[in-house]
């Protein structure tokens, strides 16, 4: 075959031509499946308006990505939010951008694109620095704080407990809070959630929705799999039981519809089930919906288990400071209980060969 002396230029982006031209229709079909869900937009709503009203403030075009406008902005959030790090901006504003045809596809965001880890960790730096600063006051170190906390080990033993051997309704709520601190669950996930049993007994979940794409790839790979322990006395196989006690009860109980009511109704259940005395901790930190995952990074943290796995466990990425930054309480106490419910995580040197009963 003869090569053309003349070659065409390719049509612009969603012109007329572009659409008509052979392969249109599967970029459609690409373009579908990587589509934005509303819902998204909705989540992220408040970092984007915060991005909007900097570069309104600043004369910036808000649909244009810039790196110097970026480390300007990180440093307007300094003073003007008090979020500990940026992690949510980076994803809310990679959302908002794809939204232009110059990004389409193609986050700017992104650490290998520019000096994005270093801004990340300047502002974290000089946020943990603001908190020490002896001139601010305890109330306005509380209020610039995470009020967010961990399950303590004697809720979680209240909370197995009423999983075996309370009414099945409170039984139901209470095996889900489990379940959600077994995986490291946020709130959004648990809408569409799936549990079952493998015929060797390992506790499996598919989540029906994920925050990142990172989440989406990594959420059936074994680490999602939790096995049984040989001990029936052993505290993870007395949540396994729990949760198996709802599952006959409620056979659909982890369908959850609205993950945005998600994250109401667990901390309404946590709030009901458990004694007042359990859900306010030092600093005005109380237990709601995300005190499944604080309490599963915390725990692990605590025992030792190495990040990276906690990380893989949690689908946190391995390039985000957000497990160690916001997540991994140092003050969680070591507890021989809470440590042996995540023990098929420890190196295999470290993990208890036997487990006594009663703790």
């Amino acid at each position: 075959m003869t090569p053309p002396t003349t070659y065409a230029t390719p049509p612009q982006r969603d012109s007329p031509e572009f659409l008509k031209a052979p392969g249109a229709a599967g970029v459609c079909e690409m373009d579908d499946a990587v589509a934005k869900r509303q819902t998204t937009l909705k989540r992220y709503a408040s970092e984007v308006a915060q991005w909007t009203r900097f570069c309104s403030e600043s004369g910036y075009d808000p649909s244009v990505c810039d790196w110097d406008a970026f480390d300007l902005f990180a440093g307007w959030m300094l003073d003007n939010s008090k979020r500990q790090n940026l992690t949510s901006h980076v994803t809310a504003l990679n959302h908002h951008f794809c939204q232009f045809r110059r990004y389409r596809g193609r986050p700017p965001l992104r650490a290998e694109l520019g000096p994005l880890v270093d801004i990340k960790k300047k502002y974290a730096a000089a946020y943990l620095k603001r908190q020490a600063d002896p001139g601010v006051t305890p109330l306005e170190r509380v209020r610039h704080s995470a009020l967010d906390s961990w399950f303590s080990p004697t809720a979680i033993t209240v909370l197995v407990d009423i999983a075996l051997k309370g009414a099945p309704a409170d039984g139901r709520d209470a095996a889900e809070i489990l379940a959600g601190v077994l995986f490291g669950c946020r709130a959004e996930s648990t809408s569409g959630w799936l549990f079952m049993f493998s015929v060797t007994g390992h506790l499996e979940i598919a989540f029906g929705q994920w925050k990142t794409l990172a989440e989406a790839r990594l959420a059936f790979l074994p680490a999602r799999s939790i096995p049984a322990p040989a001990d029936p006395q052993h505290p993870r196989a007395q949540i396994f039981d729990g949760i198996r006690r709802a599952l006959a009860a409620f056979p659909d109980f982890a369908c959850v519809s609205s993950a945005t009511s998600a994250a109401k109704r667990i901390t309404g259940n946590v709030r009901r089930l458990l004694p007042s005395g359990l859900l306010m901790l030092p600093g005005n930190r109380t237990v709601s919906a995300k005190s499944m995952r604080k309490t599963m990074a915390s725990a692990c943290g605590a025992a030792q288990i190495p990040f990276d796995v906690i990380r893989q466990h949690g689908l946190w990425s391995r390039n985000s400071t957000v497990l160690e930054d916001g997540y991994v309480d140092r003050n969680y106490p070591m507890d021989p209980m809470v440590a042996s419910i995540f023990d098929w995580l420890m190196p295999v040197l470290r993990a208890p060969h036997r487990m006594d009963s009663g703790y």
